[in-house]
């Protein structure tokens, strides 16, 4: 949708300002939501190494090489088990 002015409505060139706290969710978020996932060393330091391994064991997640995802049969429930990691 654009204005009158020919502007993107929804486009804006505004800062957002993160806390320490948004870029940890947001380095845990958004790696998950690709098929490629996330480091398994990066995942370990951003999140509860417990709730990973019960993810792991659950099948909630799964590792592959040096990197931890979810599997294509649970992106469904990807935001769920994002909502535990965080």
């Amino acid at each position: 949708r654009r204005r009158q002015d020919g502007r993107l409505a929804t486009y804006s060139r505004e800062e957002e300002v993160l806390s320490p706290e948004d870029i940890r969710i947001e380095r845990i978020m958004l790696p998950l939501r690709t098929d490629e996932g996330i480091d398994v060393d990066e995942l370990y330091s951003l999140s509860d190494i417990s709730t990973v391994r019960t993810l792991l064991e659950e099948g909630a997640l799964e590792e592959y090489g040096t990197r931890i995802r979810i599997p294509e049969d649970h992106f469904f429930n990807s935001d769920e088990i994002i909502r535990e990691l965080i």
